[in-house]
């Protein structure tokens, strides 16, 4: 969470200066930041291959 926060205030004059541990952990806004992070992080998606098999060639090319 505090990654993700440092990444969209950093460069943003009117943010970055609640980057403190008083912004970030307060009951009113945790909550909030956290289930802000669980969007974000969205599970990735892996590609798969399958391979190719060619019944056409043989035992003798396993």
């Amino acid at each position: 969470m505090i990654d993700l926060k440092v990444s969209q205030w950093m460069k943003h004059a009117e943010f970055n200066r609640f980057l403190r541990p008083s912004t970030l952990f307060s009951t009113t806004n945790f909550e909030n930041y956290m289930n802000e992070l669980a969007i974000v992080q969205k599970p990735k998606k892996r590609l798969i291959v399958l391979p190719e098999l060619d019944f056409n060639k043989g035992d003798e090319h396993v």
